[in-house]
């Protein structure tokens, strides 16, 4: 059995709606004031092969045989207006129906596969698709927006993340107190002269940081994770180049510039991180539940001012 890949799936998803149009076109009634002739009433074998070579030039799929591969959709129903539904089981004479019915005929023919389809309620698509992550199945999920439909392709099954977490030091200068870069420019400078120190950094994060969360402590973050962080300090901290005792000065878009110096691995990864973290969410709002049943809140009107 030849494995799936998502360009693969890509190019599987591009033909069953691509060659929608091919087929849909191939359908097109006769006009009734046209007298039937010869000509029209003969489509011969030569003119089908033609229709399908320009179909598949216009769609650009290599026709590789998967071997019979079962490509499952989970799809919602049908409401008014909507046509939700990927397979259908038989000829109706309704257009769309039929039109659907030969594509994915068109489709399976081509690459070797079966087209299936699980229809799920409005509304629990993504529901459907969470619990279908260990079936084994590829799914793709289709969701009605506002204005589109958004498309899903499981590509790996549940699995813990091992990413390793890093310890970093940083001095963060806000946008909300310094225009520009140039005092981050003097610290640096400063921490440079000092070796980046431990006890320079507590001394200079005290002084100038606006991190609340880390200028008492040296500017230090333990086991931060993979994309926890601003985007351009993510990118700097889990660089694959990065060694301990990097620095370096990091603009953020959302913060502002921080003097970066990269400390090591953590002791950790991230899914125990991930873990720890809603363990504790779960553990706040138990207490504050917990603790807000028994308090009663009183109201009064102090003044009342008639305009």
């Amino acid at each position: 059995m030849k494995k799936l890949t998502k360009n693969t799936i890509s190019l599987i998803l591009a033909a069953i709606m691509l060659s929608s149009a091919f087929v849909s076109c191939s359908e097109k009634p006769q006009d009734k004031t046209e007298s039937k002739t010869a000509e029209s009433q003969n489509i011969s074998a030569e003119e089908n092969e033609t229709d399908e070579t320009e179909a598949g030039e216009k769609l650009d799929i290599p026709f590789t045989d998967y071997e019979g591969y079962t490509f499952n959709t989970l799809t919602g129903d049908n409401v008014p207006y909507n046509w939700r539904e990927l397979t259908v089981e038989e000829i109706t004479g309704e257009p769309i129906n039929d039109a659907f019915y030969n594509r994915n005929l068109w489709v399976e023919d081509k690459l070797n596969i079966k087209i299936t389809s699980v229809v799920n309620a409005t509304g629990g698509n993504t529901s459907a698709f969470k619990n279908s992550v260990n079936s084994g199945d590829v799914y793709t999920a289709a969701e009605e927006g506002d204005s589109s439909y958004a498309i899903y392709c499981l590509t790996k099954s549940s699995y813990r993340d091992e990413t390793p977490t890093r310890n970093v030091r940083h001095i963060l200068f806000s946008k909300d107190d310094y225009t520009d870069d140039s005092k981050a420019q003097d610290v640096y400078a400063e921490l440079q002269a000092q070796n980046f120190s431990e006890d320079a950094f507590k001394t200079l994060a005290a002084e100038y940081s606006s991190d609340t969360g880390s200028k008492d402590n040296g500017g230090l973050y333990e086991n931060v994770t993979l994309g926890s962080t601003a985007n351009e300090f993510n990118a700097w901290l889990f660089d694959d180049a990065r060694v301990p005792g990097d620095s370096g000065i990091v603009e953020s878009s959302s913060y502002g510039w921080h003097i970066m110096y990269y400390v090591g691995e953590g002791s950790s990864c991230s899914w125990k991180e991930t873990a720890k973290t809603a363990m504790k969410e779960a553990d706040y709002n138990a207490m504050v539940e917990e603790n807000s049943a028994g308090v009663t809140t009183t109201m009064s009107v102090i003044a009342d001012i008639d305009r």
